[in-house]
């Protein structure tokens, strides 16, 4: 299997990890109570919600956590493809994995549009964390068409992957990264050097012919 295929297994095993992280930010993002008004309409229950807020901050903190402890992982177990291939697989990986997570977490309780058509007026319901704190909104020029895109939160994964993976290269004693390779390079070194030096030696003179001793004086 060569690198090129084993960076693109990398790519799609952390972008569906996003699953996982999504779950987990689903878990631990409070919800925000909204209180049904008039019509369809909700209102927020009190004038400052921190709710969304706190969402976004625990998408944050979570998606940072995940690329460091993605970056880490890939670094030990995919050993053979660390340099700027593995790198870039990471990052789109962790790309990736922020849109899934984003999907799971605000699409795993489908019970709110339900919830919300069957409350009484004045009734409280809890709609599922989003991320809203980070939204933009986009006009596209010389246009009137303009949409909201989600910013920010979804990057902090790829932005985590990419800190942990440039501080475990800093610290690799080994310039290629690649410790197994290094090694047989130097052992390869080493030997041929030691045959240099401990060659064996050349074969001594061959005499030549041997001289009738002449005619005593």
């Amino acid at each position: 299997m060569n690198e090129s295929v084993k960076a693109g297994l990398v790519a799609v095993s952390v972008a569906a990890s996003g699953v996982l992280l999504g779950l987990v930010w689903y878990l631990v993002a409070p919800p925000l109570p909204l209180m049904k008004v008039d019509g369809d309409r909700l209102a927020f229950v009190s004038p400052e919600p921190e709710q969304p807020v706190a969402a976004d901050g625990w998408f944050t903190i979570l998606g940072f956590a995940f690329g460091i402890i993605a970056a880490v992982l890939v670094w030990v177990l995919v050993r053979r493809v660390r340099g700027p291939l593995q790198l870039a697989a990471l990052t789109f990986g962790a790309l990736g994995a922020g849109y899934v997570a984003f999907l799971v977490g605000t699409n795993i309780n489908t019970s709110f549009p339900e919830r919300r058509a069957q409350a009484e007026v004045n009734e409280i319901i809890e709609r599922p964390a989003e991320l809203s704190a980070a939204n933009m909104r986009v006009c596209l020029p010389l246009s009137d068409r303009c949409f909201s895109v989600r910013s920010g939160n979804l990057l902090v994964p790829a932005l985590g992957s990419v800190v942990g993976y440039s501080l475990l290269a800093g610290w690799s004693s080994w310039p290629s990264l690649r410790r197994e390779e290094e090694e047989a390079e130097r052992l390869s070194f080493e030997m041929a050097q030691d045959q240099a030096e401990t060659g064996s030696p050349e074969p001594p003179e061959s005499p030549g012919p041997e001289r009738s001793p002449g005619p005593a004086a």
